[in-house]
């Protein structure tokens, strides 16, 4: 296997185990964490959909505009 594969297979179990990390870490905030731990987890998840979109849109602006006549 080349080296570009490797790192590539290593960064996707790595971000997988953190979004698992992650998911478990929310999970325990809904079930024993404080109020403001349960607002501030809401927030945060609110604020990445709206960058996920925005960065989405940006994407398909950036493609109309070198898209050509």
């Amino acid at each position: 296997m080349d080296p570009t594969a490797a790192n590539g297979l290593l960064a996707m179990a790595v971000s997988g185990l953190v979004a698992l990390l992650a998911l478990f870490g929310i999970v325990w905030v809904f079930r024993r964490g404080p109020r403001w731990a349960r607002i501030l987890v809401v927030v945060v998840v609110i604020l990445l959909v709206l960058a996920i979109i925005a960065g989405y849109l940006y994407i398909l602006a950036l493609a109309r505009a070198f898209a050509g006549p």
